[in-house]
């Protein structure tokens, strides 16, 4: 009789139907670790393509600008609810916003903003997904002098949505704390997210505490306008001049090389009440 080695209906358990159906860990504690096979020796970016595939499957993919130290995570700028407002005003921080050119309008970037927004329509699966693959990330992140955690930006394009998009954003900060990093040092990604939906925001927290990991920093809509401080949150503002906001720290990112964050983490740090940006 044959064994299923010689079975043609039995596929060979190195198959790409069986390497698709490898699980995705819920619990970080579950993780199975698989030997490469001979396709993945041969060829060492498979396994990074087939990471990337499950991240836009599951979440819509990540986004990783230049300018950033870490991971992104954006949707169109067309979708911004008070932003959307502020476009046609002319003084306003969103007149003539980067997200809406460029780079941005290309279309496969609006293509995969626009299947992250997508995502936004489970929130329950999409915030159970984003902490599952932001901890798979997080185990791959060697820390460094100037690198020390994993720095995590919420829409370099876009703004919240809701409510319970904010609520569930808070579960994922919850849910990527004190996480095993490469190197077996413990860290929670740290998150900053920029926001003008006052309102919105303000309805969250009579709600509750936000996480300790999750800086939410209300952003001025004005250029050298007055800064949102009735939340009593972190802030962030435009200047034209850099002694409009003297109690503010200036972000640095146009002396640093290629206009990035270098070393600066300066946006993720709730200690840091005030950063203004100058105005490109």
């Amino acid at each position: 009789m044959l064994d299923d080695r010689h079975n043609p209906n039995h596929p060979p358990a190195s198959s790409p139907q069986d390497r698709n159906r490898w699980p995705l860990p819920i619990h970080e504690e579950q993780t199975r670790h698989e030997p490469p096979d001979i396709g993945d020796r041969l060829n060492p970016n498979r396994r990074q393509t087939t990471r990337e595939d499950r991240e836009r499957e599951l979440v819509g993919g990540f986004s990783r600008t230049s300018s950033m130290p870490w991971f992104s995570w954006s949707i169109p700028a067309d979708r911004c609810r008070v932003g959307s407002r502020l476009w046609d005003i002319e003084g306003s921080v969103c007149h003539g916003c980067y997200a809406r050119t460029r780079h941005y309008r290309q279309k496969n970037v609006m293509k995969a903003m626009e299947r992250r927004f997508a995502k936004l329509n489970d929130l329950d699966s999409w915030s159970e997904s984003m902490i599952q693959l932001l901890r798979q990330r997080a185990r791959r992140f060697r820390p460094t002098a100037s690198d020390p955690w994993p720095a995590f930006r919420w829409h370099d394009s876009g703004d919240l949505q809701s409510r319970e998009h904010l609520l569930a954003i808070c579960r994922i900060a919850e849910g990527t704390q004190e996480l095993i990093l490469a190197d077996g040092s413990k860290q929670d990604i740290r998150y900053w997210l920029p926001s003008r939906e006052y309102v919105l925001v303000g309805k969250v927290l009579r709600q509750r505490t936000v996480p300790r990991n999750l800086c939410i920093r209300m952003s001025a809509h004005k250029i050298d306008g007055p800064v949102p401080l009735g939340l009593g949150l972190p802030m962030s503002s435009v200047h034209t001049r850099e002694d409009r906001y003297p109690d503010s720290q200036v972000c640095p990112a146009f002396q640093q090389p290629g206009g990035g964050c270098g070393s600066c983490r300066a946006c993720w740090d709730t200690e840091v009440r005030h950063i203004s940006f100058r105005r490109h």
